[in-house]
């Protein structure tokens, strides 16, 4: 047997989350089981979602199911306020459109949530009070493996 000892990262922070449409011209090279490249046309880049810091959590639960195993994917976080602008800056990302969601932590490490045949699924819930206005975004999808650590996101260059 393997021993499997503690990990150095007990509590990540996610620090930016960041999307991408699946119809974007992409690669998504598995490095293996756990890692992945994207590969990303000249001057194309994820698109930045604020969010109130502390507010994110991920989520993967892994089931067995009839046509085999699935991880339930599911990325929840804050976004705050509510007026009139807000709404078509929301309707970029609501609309339907498939979506690859990438995570950045506070120790610089990134996870990449949907795949290019299955992107992540956008919700929202909103609230308004006398306390607050919020909205509640989710983004998730279920895949064949769990979510992969991107080793590298950008354009592609040419090994020497």
């Amino acid at each position: 047997m393997t021993a499997i000892p503690k990990s150095e990262n007990t509590v990540l922070l996610i620090t930016k989350i960041s999307y991408l449409e699946v119809t974007t011209p992409t690669s998504i090279f598995k490095v293996d089981k756990f890692h992945c490249n994207v590969y990303l046309p000249e001057f194309i880049t994820f698109d930045n979602i604020y969010f109130t810091p502390g507010s994110a959590t991920f989520e993967e639960k892994q089931k067995d199911e009839e046509p085999g195993r699935v991880y339930e994917q599911e990325l929840k976080f804050m976004f705050p306020g509510e007026d009139d602008q807000l709404m078509s800056l929301v309707d970029k990302i609501d609309n339907g459109r498939r979506l690859l969601i990438k995570m950045t932590f506070q120790n610089g490490t990134k996870k990449l949530i949907g795949s290019i045949e299955n992107g992540a699924v956008f919700l929202r819930s909103t609230k308004i009070s006398g306390k607050q206005s919020v909205h509640e975004i989710s983004f998730s999808c279920k895949q064949q493996y769990p979510s992969r650590w991107i080793s590298y996101d950008g354009v592609y260059i040419e090994p020497d």
